[in-house]
């Protein structure tokens, strides 16, 4: 019987996802291919895994019961991987690392550290794939990627998962940012936008919610005027003067005309993290890349 580790990942992420677009998404995969991948597994285990639910998919009872196993054997095909790691030679196939990837350190810190990477570890072939942030520790956990990027705030701290490392990469202040127009200081206490319209991301992500949270033990509740996830959206839509936005500077990154960054006294802090399986970011491969992301980073550091 073939099960095959692509088959099995195209399984366990539609599981998780119900819908086979999500679970390609995840994978960098076409929705055809995810399909093409599930009915190959069924066709060997000879039952059908999931069965349809409207426009969604649901596990028939004998896919719940094969979930737990597909897990495991990716999870045990990931840490044979790392563990049979030794010392590269020109001529043998390269390492291949599944990244996850989310937002601003995508779009400003992955190509420097991809490029110090392939100077100084070429046999590595990073392969990144976007994820909710918010389930990066999970995405981790059972093995759809080897590492994944996410953040911490500080007022609302990613979710842990169990078998799973958190490593801080770069720290930075939240601040919040305004048109260039505006009339603010270049440092104010948060309370001083209390009557400010906000663009703020979902109370539901952690995002919207570590940044109502600021809001309120400035002893405001912000009015959020427009309500938007992707991070270029809400600077776009603050550089023309819709409203504030909280923000880093690796976020401006991502904008950087029509902005200023307005600091904030006592502002809460955000964290880009590391996600690794437990044991797995001390492997050679992984230790290369978590220093070249640490580079790559490392112009947003603050010590403050």
């Amino acid at each position: 019987m073939d099960l095959g580790f692509v088959r099995l990942r195209a399984f366990v992420e539609t599981a998780r996802s119900g819908a086979m677009t999500s679970a390609a998404t995840a994978l960098g995969y076409t929705t055809g291919a995810v399909s093409q991948q599930i009915a190959a597994l069924e066709r060997e285990l000879g039952h059908p895994l999931f069965e349809r639910v409207g426009r969604g998919l649901r596990l028939t009872e004998r896919g719940t019961r094969f979930l737990a196993y597909a897990e495991r054997i990716l999870i045990t095909e990931s840490e044979a991987v790392a563990a049979m790691e030794g010392d590269w030679r020109p001529g043998q196939a390269r390492l291949d690392i599944r990244l996850g990837v989310f937002g601003s350190p995508a779009a400003v810190a992955l190509g420097p550290a991809l490029a110090i990477l392939q100077q100084e570890a070429p046999w590595i072939r990073v392969r990144s794939v976007e994820l909710d942030v918010d389930a990066s520790a999970e995405a981790v956990r059972r093995a759809s990627v080897d590492l994944a990027l996410a953040v911490d705030y500080s007022s609302a701290p990613p979710a842990a998962a169990a078998g799973v490392e958190r490593i801080v990469l770069v720290t930075e202040p939240l601040a919040v940012a305004v048109a260039d127009h505006s009339d603010l200081g270049t440092r104010v206490p948060l309370s001083d936008l209390a009557e400010a319209d906000w663009i703020l991301a979902p109370a539901a992500t952690r995002f919207g919610a570590a940044s109502r949270a600021m809001c309120r033990r400035a002893g405001f509740e912000p009015h959020v005027l427009h309500e938007v996830t992707e991070t270029g959206a809400c600077l776009a839509m603050a550089a023309a003067g819709l409203g504030a936005t909280p923000a880093t500077r690796m976020m401006l990154r991502m904008r950087p005309d029509g902005l200023r960054l307005i600091d904030l006294d006592g502002a809460d802090r955000r964290s880009i993290v590391l996600f690794a399986r437990s044991g797995h970011a001390a492997q050679p491969s992984r230790r290369l890349l978590l220093d070249a992301l640490r580079e790559a980073m490392n112009p947003y550091r603050t010590t403050d």
